[in-house]
């Protein structure tokens, strides 16, 4: 049989794999264990337990409404307001309002 060698490499990565088993053996002895059952809420307060009521579903679509459109405004009635009020030429004079800070 014909003799290996075994490089410091190799020597290095077998250490730190017997290392790592060596450290999780502790914690897979754990993980067997049986978990400690923990104290009803009658033995923790003192008070009977209340069991938890989940509300009814309520659909949000239930509450949904079918869009309408406005209804069509009195086109007459508009233009004799815009008559009233000056015309056309009224509503083009008006100034949007000037952001603060505006030095024009």
């Amino acid at each position: 049989m014909p003799f290996h060698r075994v490089g410091p490499f190799q020597v290095v990565r077998s250490f730190w794999a017997l290392a790592g088993l060596l450290a999780l053996a502790p914690s897979l002895g754990q993980a067997q264990a049986a978990p400690a059952q923990p104290q009803s809420l009658t033995q923790q307060t003192g008070q009977p337990q209340r069991l938890l009521t989940v509300p009814d579903y309520v659909s949000p679509l239930g509450q949904y409404q079918k869009y309408t459109p406005a209804p069509n405004p009195d086109w007459v009635k508009a233009n004799e307001t815009v008559h009233q009020r000056g015309g056309w030429r009224v509503y083009s004079r008006e100034q949007a309002p000037k952001p603060e800070g505006s030095q024009r």
